[in-house]
């Protein structure tokens, strides 16, 4: 079953936040050479888009990237996990704020 995203499309904070998604995207795309695609409406962009609806911001979301980057980029086991469904979970992106504000 594929969402519906028409009625989204005409609110400007919805295409703010999408923007804001795939600069995120982007950016992930950036670090780990892996693609992900923003050119269309998908699971990836809600994740970043949730993340950002439940408060957080874009630069929070490039930090936790640099981060586990950093901690995972060089790790062939970990570097599977450098992808949205495990950086933007509710659950893991608050543990990964934590750990950005430990540092």
């Amino acid at each position: 079953i594929r969402k519906s995203y028409k009625f989204l499309s005409a609110n400007p904070t919805y295409e703010k936040k999408t923007a804001a998604a795939k600069r995120v995207l982007t950016f992930l795309t950036e670090k780990t050479g892996v693609f992900h695609r923003i050119d269309q409406p998908c699971e990836k962009l809600d994740m970043v888009i949730k993340c950002l609806n439940a408060g957080s911001n874009e630069d929070d979301m490039r930090s936790v990237i640099a981060m586990k980057f950093r901690e995972w980029g060089q790790d062939q086991e970990m570097f599977k996990y450098l992808k949205p469904s495990t950086l933007f979970a509710p659950r893991n992106f608050r543990r990964y704020l934590t750990d950005l504000g430990e540092m």
